[in-house]
């Protein structure tokens, strides 16, 4: 249905699993095939939410697709990159009436977890096949080689395997090219911190010149998707080449760590406590920005009553504050609901 992008609607059709398989493995219209895929992926984390354990909502069928897709040389390898991931957190938000951020979270590692380990062999073989020592190229091939590779790397990630960090540490020492660099980057801080903190403090000699690579070597710390890591981001902040009166910085750093619902959305408040300290202090700098960080916590009531509780509180924070008039129409819109 709809194929190659014939109307611009939403279509709601009740596929059957076998046909969203079907279609998942035959259909050569790329989106198409992606939205099945996705369909797939989804039903199996809706099902895990609601209590079921991975290897139950997974369908054996669902890990032979994906199985056969890491595994198909013929495929592009740019599609295969967006066929493997799973719906993000944000668009499993957009399904629930009242969005349950913890549930979310730890059904979506669950997931990846455990199709990690069932898919090993495959994504490890993916990830050395894609691997490519020549010359560095940009062709559409040569880039979508890069993403599914580094999609593959950041599977192995969740598997407590010594031998992915290493993967991933010689994959950041090689410094091919910056998008293999950033993903090396990433999964080494998703495995293990002392690691991190080393190849952070390299990734920064060498690049603190360059003030956009900063700006996502802020950004990649500050969204770390792990719980508790408000201490590193306000560490963050108080690096020498962080200033708040930089927009670019605060999207960096603010922005990126408003990104990571675990965090941001943590249930002692901190995460919002945290952004409505900011919001006030960036007020007197530039109230667009602080009126656009308002605007996240101004969307209180997709969550549970409990979190609904701590955003009023600092919303009401905000506006005793006597913000500026670009904050003060976020704010008390937003209180008024």
């Amino acid at each position: 249905l709809l194929r190659q992008f014939s109307a611009p609607i939403k279509l709601d059709y009740p596929y059957t699993q076998q046909q969203l398989l079907f279609l998942a493995e035959h259909e050569n219209d790329g989106f198409n095939r992606w939205e099945a895929v996705q369909r797939l992926l989804l039903q199996a984390l809706q099902e895990v939410m609601q209590g079921a354990k991975p290897e139950v909502a997974v369908d054996k069928k669902l890990l032979a697709l994906l199985a056969d897709l890491l595994t198909d040389t013929h495929l592009d390898p740019a599609l295969v990159a967006r066929l493997v991931l799973l719906p993000s957190e944000a668009y499993l938000a957009e399904m629930q009436t009242k969005v349950d951020v913890d549930k979310i979270y730890h059904s979506r590692e669950s997931v990846r977890a455990y199709l990690a380990q069932q898919l090993e062999t495959e994504l490890v073989s993916c990830y050395k096949r894609c691997q490519d020592n020549g010359p560095f190229a940009q062709d559409g091939i040569a880039i979508g080689r890069r993403a599914l590779k580094n999609a593959c790397l950041l599977y192995l990630t969740t598997l407590n395997n010594k031998a992915y960090l290493q993967l991933a540490q010689a994959q950041y020492d090689a410094q091919g090219n910056l998008t293999d660099v950033n993903a090396a980057l990433q999964a080494i801080v998703a495995m293990d911190e002392q690691a991190a903190d080393k190849v952070l403090t390299d990734f920064y000699g060498r690049w603190q010149q360059d003030a956009q690579v900063v700006d996502q070597w802020f950004a990649l710390q500050a969204g770390v998707n792990k719980p508790g890591h408000l201490d590193k981001v306000q560490a963050l902040m108080s690096h020498p080449a962080f200033d708040i009166k930089n927009p670019n910085k605060v999207r960096s750093v603010l922005g990126s760590f408003m990104r990571s619902a675990i965090n941001f959305h943590a249930l002692d408040g901190s995460g919002y406590a945290f952004i409505a300290q900011k919001i006030i202090a960036l007020n007197a700098i530039n109230p667009m920005m602080a009126a656009a960080l308002s605007k996240p916590l101004g969307r209180f009531k997709k969550h549970t009553p409990e979190r609904q509780s701590l955003i009023r509180q600092q919303l009401q924070l905000i506006l005793d504050s006597k913000p500026s008039k670009d904050v003060y129409e976020v704010v008390s819109k937003a209180l008024a609901q």
